[in-house]
Order: C-alpha cells, then sequence, then structure tokens
C-alpha cells in the first residue's frame, strides 16, 4: 500500500511506538486518528486525538463514529496500544490478569469490532504483538499469553473480515513499557539491542508499504525480518 493520503487509525499513538508511528505516517501525508486515554506530552501535526479508554465498547464506538464525520472509510487500522505487567502466571494478580488482559487483548478487539463498518475494500489492520509470543518466557507470562491472543484473535477476525491482516513482533524498543519492572540485571541484557521508537515504526512502515505479511524480530541474532 501507499502510504500517502490514507486515513489511519490507531491506538496508543501518545507516546512511545505509537507517537513515533503517529508522527511519520502524518508527515507522509495521511490523516492520522489516535485514540489513547492520555492525550501526548507534545501534540502532533496532522495527528487527531481522541481520549479514549479502549477497553470500554462504548467509548471506542463514540470515537469512531466521530472520526466518521469527516472521514469516508478507513483504510489503515493500527492496534498498537499496550501494557506490560511482569511476573509468571503463578504469581499474577488477577487485577493484573483483568488489566493486562483488557488492553492488550480486548481493547484490539473493540477496536476492530467497532470500525470494522467503515473500512476500505482494500483496508489493511497492523496488530502489533511482540517477540514474547514466538519466545514464550515464564516471565512475563501475561504479557506473552496477550499478546499470542491478540495475535490469535486477529487471525480469527480476517477469517470472517475482508481485511488485509499484518502481525508484528517487535523486539525490545526504547519504551517506558520496555522498562516497566526489569531488574537491574534485566536492564543490563537489553541495553545494547533496543531500538528506537522512530527506527521501530520505521519498520513498520516498510512492513505497511510491502506485500509482507510479518515482521518478526530474532532474538539469537538480533535481526529483523519480514515474511
Amino acid at each position: 500500500m501507499n502510504l500517502k493520503g490514507k486515513t489511519i487509525v490507531l491506538t496508543g499513538g501518545s507516546s512511545g511506538i505509537g507517537y513515533a508511528l503517529a508522527k511519520k505516517l502524518s508527515e507522509m501525508g495521511n490523516r492520522v486518528h489516535s485514540l489513547d486515554i492520555q492525550a501526548p506530552s507534545i501534540p502532533l501535526v496532522g495527528v487527531k486525538h481522541y481520549a479514549t479508554d479502549i477497553t470500554k465498547s462504548q467509548a471506542v464506538e463514540k470515537a469512531i463514529q466521530e472520526m466518521m464525520t469527516e472521514e469516508k472509510e478507513i483504510q489503515v487500522l493500527i492496534n498498537n496500544a499496550g501494557i506490560v505487567r511482569r511476573g509468571t502466571l503463578a504469581e499474577l494478580s488477577e487485577a493484573d490478569w483483568d488489566l493486562t488482559m483488557n488492553i492488550n487483548l480486548k481493547g484490539g478487539w473493540l477496536m476492530l469490532k467497532h470500525a470494522k463498518a467503515y473500512f476500505a475494500r482494500d483496508a489493511i489492520v497492523l496488530q502489533i504483538c511482540s517477540r514474547r509470543v514466538l519466545y514464550l518466557p515464564a516471565d512475563p507470562g501475561i504479557y506473552a499469553l496477550s499478546k499470542a491472543s491478540a495475535a490469535i484473535m486477529a487471525q480469527l477476525f480476517a477469517k470472517s473480515v475482508p481485511i488485509g491482516l499484518k502481525i508484528a513482533y517487535p523486539g525490545p524498543v526504547e519504551t517506558p513499557l520496555s522498562h516497566y519492572g526489569r531488574t537491574e540485571e534485566e536492564e543490563k541484557e537489553v541495553k545494547d539491542v533496543r531500538i528506537t521508537p522512530e527506527e521501530m515504526a520505521e519498520k513498520l512502515i516498510a512492513l505497511l508499504q510491502s506485500e509482507n505479511k510479518e515482521l518478526v524480530y530474532d532474538q539469537e541474532r538480533n535481526t529483523y525480518s519480514m515474511r
């Protein structure tokens, strides 16, 4: 897909990867709409922010209906919003289970559910998951489970709705999410392999513009490939 002059909707566009994506996509000449419960600290030109709790059906529906008063259709939807909670599933609290699954899984499903009526014929959905799906760790267990579930959810959705589905499995990126809950030793392990949100955004945009379906991080070689 030629990413110019498109209507693009993404979640979690106020910080990290989402912010870098929103900025770059707007600079490329697209109309970008960001759903995030928090506003960006520095607003982006060409990016419209909707203060939205994506875990609430009515909130998502309201935001999408508002944006569609000025748009005809959605060409690209990027499910990017996510949080991490660390620890094993055996140690996990019920509150952290609910929070993580609601944002990482339910939020993406609600976006797809309420956006589907407005998808263009050639609409693309990009589901951003994690390398943790490919290298299932004991810790962070709930994060890996939620991201694996999100990947399956998106694939099942694509079986009933005619969309072009792409899935990304990023490695470590320099964001607050990546730092959350890490020990000093764990920080040392990923310090030299983290890339910037801007670098990750470039890779994701390359995936969107390609014929490939997946962006995959190889943590043994610290390399990315598309397939």
